[in-house]
């Protein structure tokens, strides 16, 4: 009996590992953002892949059969250049591939160019300033500048300031005028344009501000009053004239704490006044000056007592409701000279008997009113009759006044009481005919007498 054995056996058949391939970006990859690398392996199976990077570390992925397409992603956190290994393995054969990865600043917009204009020309010397304003990570390393002034003068390949990844420059520039000035930022990617403009002024001078007025606001252009031309009224409109030489972009005024802008070609401020007020301003070599006025209200002038004899007094009053700082008060007591009042009060006395007709005036520049009293001055008369003309008055003889000539016997005096209680007699003597007509009337008013109403004739006639 012949016995047969079988036996079994596993064969395991595999495909040799081969055909890998690793591709990084053909270009540098912005900081910030991730660099893709791509991998293949034709042939292969149960095969681990190994992303190996100084940088990042290492990182494994198994597949169990090729082909296979695979894809790693690394973010570029700095500038700079670093490679990637990748090992392909079955346990028996290895693969491996290296690939490169750039990272770069591109040179962003983070970027202020600035200058010190405007400037005073010509010459006019202007620092031009461009300052990096972005995270210090980002800095585009290995850029440069290159400034166009735009004055047909180019300067290139200014490198940056150490740390402070400034650049500043000056420029000089022969004549006034509007220049845009042009920065080229620049590095072996990327190129970024920057600009900016510098003004150069002439130089201003000989300014002036001439001051009209109109009392509303389309009414005529009038001039303004005051022998310095410096006085309009309450709620009057204002034009501020501006002329000067040279280069202007704007004008500025302040009023009242208020900030008035106009840009040039306008050179009119308009401004209306609505409270007395004075404005003074001395700058730039001018010298403005406005005063605002109003008219007097509720002006008044009472006198007390309003009835006086010869020789007392009399207290005015003047009152008012309302003014303004520059109305001047004056007083004119009907006797032809006129007082600038600094009170409200004044005590006048009148030497004759008349009525009079005080007059209180508030007035400035522009306005002026008037207000008049009355005051009566009168001394009471007296009717005196001559009776006897015996006298023994040898000092003043009254020959000079009588002769071989008729007279009228009876006369009038009117006698006034002054506060030294004496008398003063005004007499009057009239020369008749026969028959009673008047001649001449004959002034005897030189006689004085004390205490006595008496008219004493020192002779008959």
């Amino acid at each position: 009996m012949v016995l047969k054995m079988k036996k079994e056996a596993i064969v395991v058949v595999t495909t040799a590992l081969s055909g890998l391939s690793l591709w990084s970006p053909q270009n540098c990859t912005k900081v910030g953002t991730s660099a893709m690398l791509e991998a293949t392996l034709d042939n292969g199976m149960n095969v681990t892949f190994s992303w190996m990077t100084d940088e990042f570390g290492e990182k494994y992925y198994n597949f169990e059969e090729a082909p296979v397409f695979t894809v790693e992603n690394y973010t570029c956190f700095k500038e700079g250049n670093f490679s990637v290994t990748l090992n392909v393995t079955d346990g028996l054969i290895s693969e491996e591939a290296v690939a490169n990865v750039c990272c770069v600043n591109l040179v962003s917009r983070n970027w202020i160019l600035k200058t010190n204009s405007p400037r005073i020309a010509p010459p006019g010397e202007i620092t031009i300033s461009l300052y990096y304003t972005g995270n210090k990570t980002y800095f585009p390393q290995g850029s440069s500048v290159d400034i166009d002034f735009g004055d047909n003068d180019i300067k290139i390949d200014i490198p940056f300031e150490d740390e402070s990844f400034n650049v500043t420059e000056t420029h000089i520039y022969q004549q006034g005028g509007v220049y845009n000035v042009t920065a080229q930022v620049s590095n072996s990617f990327d190129t970024e344009f920057f600009g900016s403009e510098v003004l150069l002024l002439d130089k201003l001078s000989d300014l002036i501000v001439y001051a009209q007025y109109s009392e509303d606001e389309d009414g005529d252009i009038k001039d303004l009053h005051g022998p310095q031309k410096t006085d309009v009224p309450l709620n009057a409109f204002v034009n501020f004239t501006c002329n000067i030489s040279g280069t202007v972009e704007n004008y500025t005024m302040e009023i009242e704490e208020k900030v008035l802008n106009q840009d040039f070609p306008q050179n009119v401020f308009r401004y209306k006044f609505e409270s007395s007020f004075e404005l003074l301003e001395e700058s730039n070599n001018v010298t403005l000056r406005i005063r605002v006025m109003s008219e007097t209200t509720g002006l008044g002038l009472q006198a007390s007592p309003s009835s006086i004899k010869p020789g007392e007094e009399v207290t005015f009053n003047i009152e008012f409701v309302s003014t303004d700082p520059f109305t001047c008060i004056s007083f004119d007591a009907d006797e032809g000279e006129m007082v600038i009042m600094f009170v409200s009060s004044i005590i006048y006395s009148y030497e004759t008997a008349s009525t009079f007709h005080p007059v209180a005036k508030a007035f400035n520049t522009i306005f002026e009113v008037n207000v008049t009293a009355e005051v009566v001055v009168a001394m009471p008369p007296s009717n005196i009759w001559i009776e006897k003309l015996n006298s023994t008055n040898i000092k003043r003889p009254m020959t000079m006044y009588f002769k071989e000539e008729t007279f009228r016997l009876e006369t009038t005096a009117l006698v006034y009481d002054h506060p030294s209680r004496s008398y003063e007699m005004n007499w009057q003597i009239d020369k008749i005919t026969p028959s009673n007509d008047v001649i001449e009337t004959i002034d005897i008013s030189g006689i004085r007498s004390s205490n006595c109403s008496a008219l004493r004739i020192p002779s008959r006639f």
